[in-house]
């Protein structure tokens, strides 16, 4: 037991120096917590502080900041834990931020000599990821550099790391720089000094090298405005696409888009397609699948009569090749395909038709997917009649398909049904209300409920198919999910708008289904009622406002359950009452003044609940008291109890041990007599035997000293003249008479245990 004591105070004692040693005082300000802590062997807590550099600057000001935050980055930058120099690297742009605003020209002095001299030397850190995130902080620190600073600051660092030859990496660097800060080195210096550079870095020794000057040249042609500039870029990408070596092949064919679109036009017809067409045709397959995945957006940049129809052709045999295992292009296909329809126009969808009919039932659900979320734009771009031709039918049917593919063809469907004709349109929304009903996926509901408002704005009150809009919105009304039930509530109010001017009928049966949400027996349907009107409200529907929802509003007012007037109270303030034509109306004054009379009578019984609740707890705690000083007598007298047990206990144990002392004592004694016996017996025998000769004890002898009671009453004498037969009887009888007191006193301990005494009964009978 003692051990397990120790072993327990010894592990508190080692938490506590744990958490003396590693855990932040919270009673510091920021900033003294940063200088405390900043150099903790700890290195979570030196994260921790990292990540909250600009809060601290912010807190402390620019003047203590600059004192000493700036300082300190030295140390952090050379930290030897990655994450902590990540992290740093991410603060470095903010802390910029706040310097140059609070700082003026001396905050921005630290932006030049501090913040991005320290992104840049983490930008050639050992770590990837912390290379990648200086990379792209030093794209947001430029932003903020001058104009007059950018050489000396910005230009000739990148230049500097472009000349390294000990390490690719840092040209590497240089080349993703040259690109990334063409905006802010400008269209002069890009052409004297960076296409300069980047014809050293293409013709490097190492293909890394290379493939990234590939890779990052769309950058600066879009900078370039001279067509000198223009043509010294484009011979440098049209060398690149002819590299020995197949990746720096294919970086350049991934970045056709944006070589292109930084070009002039002539320039894309002449040089840009020819080399496409060679890397389309290329003897490395990685390089032929890249181009393909790329066709899609370089035929984008490129104009109808510039696309020939064998170029043409070769984007739409992508569709016929989802079986490609090495690239799904007709999912590039599928995705690239409303920008090729929007560049060649509908005079040449016949060349891409069957493509489009290919791709709808292809059996990769994400080349089904793109179609449906394009179908909108699929219709504006082709006008009605092809429209109606082919892309009604590929609604119609991504209608049937899984729901992620629904929910594509859902989220602009008021716009595609906007662009179909009217009768096309009465056909096309009851397959659209029927979405939601057959499917359990509640966010395929929401997305229909959210439009559904939109669609029957489209139709004619008396067409057929706006019943199944009503029957919809009332299905939604009642949906199980809360978000479903919100997201309906303002296409009821859009669909009370769209009726009040047209079939009298229908809006009367309609706007009753919702007047009746204020009688309802659930709360919840009352509170639908309550929302329903704020967004009559906010669609500006006044007067059914006035004539049919404010009557059902003054009723909510007085429900008997709170939260229904919590809700009326809540659309109240927020629409009801913000405008100024409602706030003044004597049926709302009403309301509220209900409103405020429940709210008076509830805070007073709240209040004599509270005071029933205070005396109860009152009452408790006096029949608390006195229940505990009767618990501490009880207690009190079952302790001494207990305490006198043990008392009597303790001395009972002392008279068991005293007896057990005298027991012992009587067994030696009983040991003792015997060998006396023994020896007597032993002596008699031999002076017998003397007397006699050794002749045999007569039988008379024997019969003499039969039911002698004990040794006293025979006599010595006696025992020597009768012989040996005589010292027979003497020797049992001795035996008897020393065994017997032994036996009563063993008799006499078992009968003290049994009655609880002990000792004092069996010394007597001793």
């Amino acid at each position: 037991m003692p051990a397990e004591l120790l072993d327990e105070a010894n592990q508190d004692a080692e938490e506590e120096f744990i958490f003396n040693e590693y855990a932040i005082d919270d009673t510091l300000d920021p900033l003294n917590r940063l200088l405390l802590y900043y150099q903790s062997d700890f290195s979570l807590q030196r994260l921790v502080l990292v990540r909250e550099l600009c809060s601290t600057a912010q807190y402390a000001g620019y003047a203590e900041s600059a004192r000493a935050i700036v300082p300190l980055l030295t140390s952090f930058t050379q930290d030897a834990e990655p994450v902590v120099r990540q992290a740093l690297v991410e603060q470095l742009f903010p802390l910029a931020e706040f310097f140059v605003q609070q700082g003026g020209d001396a905050g921005y002095q630290y932006l030049l000599n501090a913040f991005l001299p320290t992104a840049f030397e983490l930008l050639v850190d050992k770590n990837v990821e912390v290379g990648v995130v200086a990379l792209e902080t030093i794209q947001k620190l430029a932003q903020l550099v001058h104009k007059e600073h950018v050489q000396s600051h910005l230009l000739n660092v990148v230049m500097t790391l472009a000349h390294d030859e000990r390490a690719e990496d840092y040209r590497v660097v240089a080349a993703q720089l040259f690109n990334d800060l063409a905006p802010q080195f400008g269209s002069v210096f890009c052409t004297t000094v960076v296409l300069g550079e980047l014809e050293l870095l293409s013709n490097d020794s190492s293909f890394t090298v290379r493939r990234t000057v590939g890779s990052n040249l769309g950058g600066v042609c879009a900078v370039l405005t001279t067509e000198e500039a223009q043509r010294t870029v484009l011979s440098l990408y049209l060398a690149l696409c002819a590299d020995e070596i197949w990746g720096v092949r294919q970086a350049c064919a991934e970045s056709i888009e944006k070589v292109s679109e930084g070009l002039p036009e002539a320039m894309r017809v002449q040089f840009i397609v020819p080399a496409f067409q060679k890397l389309l045709e290329d003897d490395s397959r990685w390089v032929r699948t890249r181009a393909y995945e790329s066709l899609g957006r370089l035929l984008h940049t490129l104009r109808s009569e510039d696309i020939s129809p064998e170029l043409l052709r070769l984007f739409t045999e992508m569709a016929f090749q989802s079986d490609n295992v090495e690239s799904p292009l007709s999912e590039y296909c599928a995705f690239c395909f409303p920008a090729v329809v929007q560049v060649i126009g509908p005079s040449r969808w016949p060349e891409v038709a069957d493509a489009y009919a290919t791709m709808l039932k292809d059996v990769q659900w994400k080349v089904r997917k793109s179609l449906a979320y394009s179908l909108h734009e699929m219709a504006e771009l082709l006008g009605t009649d092809i429209t109606e031709e082919a892309i009604v039918p590929a609604f119609e049917l991504l209608l049937r398909d899984l729901d992620d593919i629904k929910r594509g063809a859902v989220l602009n469907a008021e716009k595609f049904l906007a662009l179909v004709t009217p009768a096309t349109r009465d056909r096309l929304v009851p397959l659209l209300c029927h979405v939601p009903l057959e499917s359990e996926n509640w966010r395929l509901r929401n997305e229909v409920a959210k439009r559904i408002g939109a669609v029957a704005v489209l139709l004619s009150p008396d067409s057929p198919s706006f019943s199944s809009v009503l029957a919809l919105v009332s299905r939604l009304l009642d949906d199980s999910v809360m978000e479903v039930r919100t997201s309906t509530y303002e296409p009821v109010a859009v669909i009370l708008k769209h009726l009040r001017g047209a079939n009298d009928e229908k809006y009367q049966n309609y706007l009753s289904s919702i007047v009746k949400l204020a009688t309802a027996y659930s709360f919840r349907g009352r509170q639908m009622f309550a929302y329903v009107t704020e967004q009559v409200v906010k669609v500006g529907a006044d007067d059914v406002l006035e004539n049919a929802l404010l009557d059902g509003m003054v009723k909510l007012a007085m429900d008997p359950v709170v939260n229904t007037r919590l809700v009326v109270d809540s659309v109240a303030e927020r629409t009801i009452l913000k405008n100024e034509s409602w706030a003044h109306n004597a049926k709302v004054q009403e309301a509220m003044s209900v409103l405020q009379q429940q709210a008076t009578s509830q805070e007073a019984v709240d209040a004599a609940a509270e005071n029933a609740e205070a005396a109860v707890a009152n009452t408790q705690i006096l029949h608390d008291d006195s229940t505990a000083d009767a618990v501490g007598m009880e207690v009190q007298a079952q302790q001494q109890q207990f305490d006198e047990g043990q008392e009597e206990f303790l001395r009972q144990q002392q008279e068991l041990f005293h007896l057990k002392e005298k027991q012992e004592l009587l067994q030696q004694q009983r040991e003792e007599n015997l060998l006396r016996l023994d020896q007597k017996e032993k002596q008699l025998t031999m002076m017998g035997g003397r007397e006699d000769g050794g002749a045999p004890s007569p039988p008379q002898a024997k019969a003499s000293t039969e039911g002698q009671p004990s040794v006293a009453g025979s006599g010595v004498s006696g025992v020597v003249g009768a012989g040996s037969s005589s010292s027979n009887g003497f020797s049992n009888n001795a035996r008897a008479t020393a065994t017997s007191g032994l036996g009563d006193a063993a008799a006499a301990t078992a009968e003290g245990k049994g009655s609880g005494t002990l000792g004092a009964p069996v010394v007597g009978e001793i």
